[in-house]
């Protein structure tokens, strides 16, 4: 398969998603750890009023049930930060694709040039004399002439434009070739995906948890 060019305008709003997402994340990890504190709290609470019955039992029964005690509510705390980073990074990661799938509908210059893009260097890679290029019903209809001429001048002897079940981006059938080089924005995204993972880790978590960065 072709690599995915990610365009500039495509790394813009990665950052600003990020920006976004700090502030945020810094809230509801402080919710978290606040959340875990009181835990904690209560813990050392109730292991106090347990030393009081356990005395008897002596000393090393007093530390294992504190230890106990503690763990449980640690445990409890890096579960809920678990589930609260999750819980980010999905609304994240669907908000970013609610921003691009919005950005493909509005068209333009510069998301044109990516789809000619992908598709020339599908065709250039693998050659084939016929190319299906499946597209949304906007592109479909507004960049019809635009994808003929694109491909003049390749050795590209049919071209069959069809409508694909997809938001945006382009899926590129080869069929002589028995390929298919799939260029879509669910695509994209799940590509995306482990990168924007790890920027947000790096990014907002980190520094959320006060970390570097």
């Amino acid at each position: 398969m072709t690599e995915i060019r990610i365009s500039g305008d495509l790394r813009a709003l990665v950052e600003h998603v990020l920006r976004q997402a700090r502030e945020r994340a810094a809230r509801e990890v402080e919710e978290a750890e606040k959340r875990a504190r009181e835990l904690i709290q209560r813990a050392e609470a109730e292991a106090k009023a347990r030393e009081e019955e356990l005395v008897h039992a002596g000393l090393e029964e007093i530390r294992r049930a504190r230890r106990r005690l503690v763990s449980q509510a640690e445990l409890e705390l890096r579960e809920e930060l678990l589930a609260r980073k999750a819980a980010i990074v999905e609304d994240l990661i669907s908000s970013l694709e609610a921003e691009l799938v919005r950005r493909c509908r509005q068209g333009g210059p510069e998301y044109l040039r990516g789809l000619v893009a992908f598709v020339r260097d599908a065709v250039a890679t693998e050659g084939g004399t016929r190319v299906v290029l499946h597209l949304s019903r906007e592109d479909l209809e507004r960049y019809r002439d635009e994808f003929h001429h694109a491909l003049s001048g390749m050795d590209v002897r049919e071209m069959e434009l069809r409508e694909g079940d997809i938001p945006g981006g382009v899926v590129v059938e080869l069929p002589n070739r028995g390929l298919q080089f799939d260029g879509s924005l669910p695509q994209i995204i799940r590509e995306l995906r482990p990168s924007l993972e790890k920027l947000l880790a790096e990014r907002v978590f980190a520094p959320a948890e006060g970390g570097d960065g």
